[in-house]
């Protein structure tokens, strides 16, 4: 199978560009390495959307162990805390409401659009 993309340097500067309409762009860097994991990362974007995300995952746990099991509840205590003594106590009662329910003990990672329009409605 033909790749999508493909790289190619001019003056120093990786560029890359889509073999099916020509269209080029820069990649803004003069480093192989980084060059081909942006050409690797864009042939990629067309394959199975949860292989994708299984990778974004593994590279968010090497970055930062602990945002993978981030829940809502703990963003939510750590942006109560801020603030005046009466600001930190209007936040508490405000995220209390059984409103946010439906997100609290969500992992921040496996939030989708809809948990959010049913705190809104």
């Amino acid at each position: 199978m033909k790749k999508r993309y493909r790289t190619f340097r001019r003056n120093g500067i990786y560029y890359i560009q889509c073999n099916r309409t020509g269209k080029q762009e820069s990649l803004r860097t003069k480093d192989k390495g980084e060059a081909e994991q942006i050409l690797t990362q864009r042939n990629q974007h067309g394959q199975d959307f949860r292989i994708q995300r299984e990778v974004a995952l593994a590279t968010l746990k090497a970055c930062d162990p602990a945002m993978a099991a981030r829940t809502w509840a703990m963003a939510i205590d750590r942006y109560s805390q801020q603030g005046a003594s009466q600001t930190q106590e209007r936040k508490r009662r405000a995220f209390a409401g059984t409103r946010f329910d439906a997100i609290r003990d969500k992992r921040l990672i496996d939030t989708v659009d809809e948990d959010f329009f049913s705190i809104l409605d």
